[in-house]
């Protein structure tokens, strides 16, 4: 009898541990990470476009990209959820991908990585980030005012715009 209750404890804890390998695994793709000088090396990103609002700085961690299919991005008290959606090879390198990613809430991430270097952004419902390498394996998450960057995207619209009524269609393809 005793033998028995100690199976069945042992094979209770066996079930537990196999749930927490697989459902436990920290699959923090993007988290904060502290830096030195804070306030100095935020200084110089903002002073860059007065388009950015605000800097997180943050580890990304590519080691699972490939094997894992959800992700946690977390910066600037924000902890998104996103499914990946692809990620593809960059054609003549082999240091380098593409990745997409989004969630059910309208929240899309995409970036490259070529070596150390990686590029991207994170698109909510209402907020546009980059997501830029900002030193040797150092990267930020940088909010943009998008208000401030629409002169450049008026005069590309325009341009559509004149395109599409001048011939009725457009030649953009």
């Amino acid at each position: 009898m005793m033998n028995m209750k100690k199976l069945t404890m042992l094979l209770a804890m066996i079930v537990f541990l196999s749930f927490c390998a697989v459902y436990g695994q920290n699959n923090n793709l993007i988290y904060p990470k502290q830096v030195s000088n804070l306030t100095a090396r935020t200084t110089q990103i903002l002073q860059k476009s007065n388009a950015y609002v605000s800097v997180d700085f943050v580890s990304i961690d590519l080691t699972m990209i490939h094997s894992q299919n959800q992700f946690s991005i977390q910066f600037g008290g924000r902890n998104i959820s996103i499914k990946k959606e692809k990620i593809k090879d960059i054609k003549g390198s082999d240091l380098g991908f593409g990745f997409i990613g989004s969630n059910d809430n309208g929240c899309r991430v995409w970036f490259s990585v070529v070596g150390d270097n990686i590029q991207g952004a994170i698109e909510t419902v209402d907020v546009f980030f980059a997501i830029k390498t900002v030193d040797k394996n150092e990267y930020a998450i940088i909010k943009v005012d998008q208000s401030k960057l629409e002169d450049g995207c008026e005069s590309i619209q325009g341009r559509i715009n004149r395109a599409v009524v001048g011939t009725g269609e457009s030649h953009l393809d």
